[in-house]
């Protein structure tokens, strides 16, 4: 979740960055710049739906039709590698004052990852005085450090998601 929530907040928060210099992006520019994520948008929905199911097929089938609920959080690993890359290129981007496409690919690397979750909405609350605190670039270094911490939980739940379902089974139906 903390991968995909960030990508709300830039949504929200990098338009107020590209107007003053050094972008000096105008408001036909800064829309123009919604295209990037949108093209990372239609990336991630082909993504989920034919790289999972095709992760899934292939256990099945390398199985011998055995299935593991832990088999779809596979397709996890690129989306949190890419999401914590396009943090840190964002961050860095904007710190350095580098070039702006620096910060399309962050934000439709961000965007891949697809998952917009309610998390997300509150990222627009604090972002900005983050960003004014500490700066851009040790921001979005810090969502790049939650994404890879809560990742670990993704990993945990591949290697243990079996054992746990046969310690702690679903109850019993009473009807």
């Amino acid at each position: 979740m903390p991968t995909f929530m960030w990508s709300i907040g830039l949504v929200n928060t990098l338009t107020q960055f590209l107007y003053p210099p050094p972008y000096s992006f105008n408001t036909v520019t800064v829309a123009t710049f919604y295209f990037a994520p949108t093209v990372a948008c239609v990336l991630g929905d082909f993504w989920g739906r034919w790289f999972n199911d095709f992760l899934a097929n292939r256990y099945i089938r390398i199985h011998d039709g055995s299935w593991k609920p832990e088999i779809r959080l596979w397709a996890t690993w690129p989306a949190t590698v890419i999401g914590i890359c396009a943090l840190v290129l964002t961050g860095q981007t904007l710190q350095h004052h580098l070039h702006w496409i620096g910060l399309a690919f962050g934000w439709a690397s961000s965007v891949l990852n697809f998952w917009r979750t309610t998390g997300g909405l509150t990222v627009v609350y604090f972002q900005i005085q983050w960003i004014e605190a500490i700066g851009f670039a040790a921001t979005f270094g810090c969502q790049a450090a939650i994404c890879a911490v809560a990742f670990i939980f993704t990993v945990v739940t591949q290697f243990y998601g079996k054992s746990w379902r046969n310690r702690f089974p679903p109850p019993i139906a009473e009807n």
